[in-house]
């Protein structure tokens, strides 16, 4: 696991819940509360938000949101107007909503506890949206107050589970075995999800391990989701990818762009400048 940049604030506890931390993002004052008894985020969702586009008029959604820091990332950087984060985890989705609330974004940034395997199924709703700021979910009398995901969005962020169960080592932890592996969801239920929930002609963006590139694929173009530029995340200049981050298009044409691989380090402890300047280190 590449180690990632950030200032970590305080190691106190928050609400009674030691395992908790606030970390600065270093991004326009925005912070984050990590649960170390959770899932705390990595290299790949930092990765994700530079790699992603979003112009501040899309509608945006983040499937397995964990802690919100995908949507946090993006907004902070001014990409996407108003966000939708799924999370399938009680836990999780509660400490995203705090999240939400540290930094005064709850009203364009909204958490929807829920399976996205219920997506294509019209199972799972967002609330409506007035001028782009989320009215108040708890409020709603109805489903009247309430829409489902179809053709609801411009872009779609996800840094799904990366491991097939039965591989690897299963974290005894249910919320982190859940959070690595496919326990309730495989590449293929994303895929239908994205799909359902894109506009014609919106835009997918991917994190997830080279090996099973090709069985990813063949996963988006099944849903009609053709892939569009690819990178290939390195640790070093000559070792293997570690990472991949992939962009697809709705309904779009066949034309692939291979992009320049992303190098980690240059050498052991230190960074590239590329890198630097994704965390906005280096101008």
């Amino acid at each position: 696991m590449v180690p990632v940049l950030i200032n970590t604030m305080t190691a106190s506890f928050i609400y009674g819940n030691m395992s908790e931390r606030i970390d600065d993002l270093e991004i326009n004052g925005f912070k984050i509360i990590q649960d170390t008894a959770l899932f705390c985020y990595g290299m790949d969702a930092v990765l994700l938000s530079a790699f992603a586009n979003a112009s501040k008029k899309n509608k945006c959604l983040d499937l397995c949101t964990g802690n919100g820091i995908v949507p946090l990332l993006m907004y902070a950087k001014g990409k996407g107007v108003d966000w939708t984060g799924v999370e399938l985890q009680k836990p999780c989705a509660d400490l995203a909503k705090r999240n939400m609330e540290l930094n005064n974004v709850s009203g364009h940034i909204e958490i929807v506890e829920g399976n996205l395997c219920d997506i294509p199924k019209g199972k799972l709703y967002i609330s409506k949206r007035d001028n782009h700021i989320i009215c108040d979910p708890d409020s709603a009398e109805s489903l009247n107050d309430k829409s489902d995901f179809k053709d609801k969005f411009d872009v779609v962020t996800c840094n799904p589970p990366y491991m097939k169960v039965g591989t690897g080592f299963k974290n005894p932890e249910s919320a982190v075995a859940i959070a690595r592996h496919e326990v309730e969801c495989d590449f293929g239920d994303v895929a239908k999800a994205c799909s359902h929930s894109l506009k014609l002609k919106g835009k997918a963006f991917f994190v997830h391990r080279p090996k099973h590139l090709i069985s990813i694929l063949e996963d988006l173009r099944r849903e009609h989701l053709e892939p569009k530029r690819i990178q290939m995340v390195h640790s070093f200049a000559h070792s293997h990818a570690t990472l991949v981050l992939i962009e697809a298009v709705k309904g779009g044409g066949e034309q692939l762009v291979v992009e320049s691989p992303l190098i980690i380090y240059k050498e052991e402890g230190e960074y590239t400048d590329e890198l630097l300047r994704l965390y906005g280190k280096l101008d």
